[in-house]
């Protein structure tokens, strides 16, 4: 993790994931900024994302400037079984890690800075911080992007202002991915200071309750996307049902390549 730590990888369908344990990722994420060199970015990808970075070539690489890629979906945990490798926890789910996160960075004094998908995640944002032991005065400043149908520099002008002026020592992205993973990337090339930059997804909007979480049998077996589909079926339909198929095409591509042409689907790799 970082440029001056050994990071274990596997590759699933052409995105490294770091293979790391939910207390390392806090500290890393934590790290007080002048342990860093410069800003950190780290995000929580499901398949979404993942299958995005293959199909759409404008998000073509899109975690590779990412210090900190964790496995966010118990599906993917499976398919690194199926290629003969093992994740040392099964999953490090955004709306698991956000709360304790914030937590923490509230017992530990840091500022925040937060990117909103809706006016009303924002609101209840604000409501919510005191009881994540979190204080309100800890939050610097927010920003609720327009409706981007692909993100450029331009269009982050203004909020890379504004993040220079509070300086705050996280920010957290929690919009629809993979514009999300987008913006955390410039945000890290342009913006100055050491910040930790952590894309959370749709983890903000449960966590401060601006829509509700499934049942903790639905999150056990991994089928958070279907009960979310259930409820924003006309919104969601193609993110998760037609994306939630490439599955197959997917891991019977990867299968074939890992074991019969010995490519690097289902690989480790341990980098510097």
């Amino acid at each position: 993790m970082g440029d001056d730590k050994v990071r274990n990888q596997i590759n699933i369908f052409g995105t490294w994931l770091d293979n790391v344990g939910s207390e390392e990722a806090f500290e890393f994420c934590l790290s007080p900024a002048a342990e860093r060199d410069a800003s950190v970015l780290t995000g929580f990808p499901s398949l979404h994302p993942i299958f995005s970075s293959r199909v759409y070539p404008d998000y073509a690489g899109l975690y590779e400037d990412f210090d900190l890629v964790l496995n966010d979906g118990r599906n993917i945990a499976r398919i690194a079984r199926l290629l003969g490798e093992r994740f040392r926890e099964k999953r490090i789910a955004g709306m698991d890690f956000l709360p304790e996160f914030v937590r923490r960075a509230g017992r530990e004094g840091a500022s925040l800075f937060v990117i909103c998908g809706s006016e009303v995640t924002r609101d209840r944002l604000v409501e919510w911080l005191p009881s994540a032991s979190c204080k309100r005065e800890q939050l610097v400043g927010t920003w609720v992007p327009p409706f981007l149908k692909s993100v450029s520099l331009d269009d982050l002008r203004g909020v890379i202002e504004y993040i220079e002026k509070t300086q705050p020592d996280i920010v957290i992205v929690g919009i629809a991915s993979p514009k999300q993973e987008r913006i955390g990337a410039l945000l890290k090339k342009h913006c100055s200071g050491n910040m930790s930059i952590v894309c959370v997804g749709g983890a903000l909007e449960t966590a401060v309750g601006a829509i509700p979480i499934g049942p903790q049998w639905i999150r056990d077996l991994g089928l958070e996307s279907f009960y979310r589909f259930s409820r924003e079926p006309k919104r969601l339909f193609k993110r998760y049902l037609v994306f939630n198929l490439l599955i197959f095409p997917f891991g019977i591509g990867a299968v074939f390549s890992r074991f019969f042409r010995d490519e690097k689907f289902g690989r480790t790799r341990v980098r510097e």
